[in-house]
This record gives structure tokens, C-alpha cells and sequence, in this order.
């Protein structure tokens, strides 16, 4: 779901659309709706705040005849935003392997940011080392969509980062097709040169006791998503948002 970059032009193919004041709007309502189940209903101010400063957005894109989008991941925790103000959308849900995530740095699972700290917060996570909360939050934000999800009425196109790096035209096919868009020669051209192994499993280079936790915390999530796990992995991960 809108999370894809997306854009284009007369003088540059592709780029990333960011807009401020649309991404603070975003990042609020991320951190007033976390405590909410995933496929509540919005409350009517909230929605029409997203609703507006989405219009807004769009209209200020000009030709959106290429398509549009945002590169704003905040929006992962807003499905039951996007499934009000688009009820015929086609969701794309791409995941990564979450102890690569646990090792990388995300608005999501700092707690100098106000979205991290609130997330970190409402999973009890404040003082853990950085690759618990990552793990925690990635974990916590997949659990988040893949129960939104359950009641979403419309086919959703799922696809890995790591395949989309084994075979980038491929994967780029497939998601053309669902998005019922024609894959052009431009976009086949963008993508070569693109496969790039070396960022699959980047975990496997950092400390083994910290992979082992990470895997005890979110073992269930990694492997409902398709991801394999050693044995030991037991489930840890605490996600308050799924008994709401």
C-alpha cells in the first residue's frame, strides 16, 4: 500500500515525491490512531484531515496521468485511513526480512522521534537496545497490516525486497499486471543493473546472540511472511495492537 515510490517526468524518469507538510500530517495521525485496531474506523476529524491534506497533495502533482504515490511509510499504520478515502484501491504490500530491519535505523523505532518514541511506548519497549525495537516495531507494523488486511474485500499483490532485488524485472511484472499498468521499456531500462544479493540478509554479519534474540522476539511474524526460521526461535515479540 502507498509506501512505493512513484513519479515522473519530462526530465526525470523516476524520483521520490516528499512534501512536509504532508508528512507531518502522516506521522500525527500515526501516533494518535497506534492504540486503535487496524480496520477501525477512522474518527470523522481525523479523516478528513488525511482526506484533505491528501487532495492537496495530489493536486499539487499536477499530471498524475504516470501514476502517483508517496514515499511515506508512516502510512503502513494507516490502512484503515487509506481503505476509507480509497475503497477501490489495489494494495501492494512489500515486506523485508525484519532482522535486516533490526539493524537499520527508521522513524518507526527511534525514540529521538516523536512516531518512534510514541511506537516504542505503546509497545513497552523504552530502554531495550536498538535492534529489540527495531525488531519489535517491524514486527508489531506487519501483525498491524496483516490483520487489517483480513478484511480488506479486494485482491492484495504481496512481494518480498529481497525477491524484488533477485529479479527486479521480474517482480516489476508482476506488479504491473496487478496494477493493470503496462510495464514500459523505460521502466525495464531503469531496472538493469539493479540485482543486488549483497543486501539480503545483512543480518547474518552482525553478532549472533543479538540475531537469536531478534529471532525469539519476532519468530511467528518472520515465518507468516514467508521467512525461514531456526528452531530455537521461540516468539517473544509483544504486540498490545492485536488484543485491541
Amino acid at each position: 500500500m502507498f509506501g512505493c515510490a512513484m513519479g515522473a517526468g519530462s526530465e526525470k524518469s523516476s524520483w521520490d515525491i516528499l512534501d512536509q507538510r504532508f508528512a507531518r500530517t502522516l506521522r500525527a495521525l500515526s501516533r494518535s490512531n497506534l492504540h486503535l485496531p487496524p480496520a477501525s474506523r477512522p474518527s470523522p476529524d481525523d479523516l478528513q484531515c488525511f482526506q484533505r491534506d491528501v487532495h492537496r497533495f495530489m493536486t499539487n502533482l499536477g499530471d498524475r496521468s504516470l501514476g502517483w504515490g508517496w514515499k511515506l511509510p508512516e502510512t503502513y499504520l494507516l490502512g484503515n485511513f487509506v481503505a476509507a478515502s480509497f475503497p477501490e484501491a489495489r494494495l501492494v504490500h512489500m515486506v523485508r526480512d525484519g532482522r535486516d530491519v533490526a539493524f537499520k535505523y527508521h522513524r518507526t523505532d527511534r525514540p529521538e522521534q516523536h512516531l518512534g518514541r510514541r511506537t516504542l511506548e505503546h509497545l513497552g519497549m523504552l530502554g531495550q537496545p536498538h535492534h529489540v525495537q527495531a525488531a519489535a516495531s517491524w514486527a508489531f507494523q506487519v501483525e498491524r497490516f496483516l490483520r487489517f488486511s483480513k478484511r480488506w474485500p479486494h485482491p492484495i499483490h504481496t512481494l518480498s525486497f529481497e525477491a524484488l532485488l533477485r529479479d527486479p524485472e521480474g517482480e516489476m511484472e508482476q506488479l504491473a499486471a496487478f496494477a493493470g499498468r503496462p510495464m514500459t521499456d523505460e521502466c525495464r531500462r531503469m531496472l538493469q543493473g539493479q540485482v543486488n544479493p549483497a543486501k539480503i540478509g545483512e543480518y547474518r554479519r552482525h553478532d549472533p546472540a543479538q540475531v537469536a534474540e531478534i529471532e525469539a522476539r519476532i519468530g511467528p511474524t518472520l515465518r507468516k511472511v514467508g521467512y525461514q526460521v531456526a528452531e530455537r526461535a521461540t516468539g517473544m515479540t509483544r504486540l498490545p495492537v492485536l488484543s485491541s
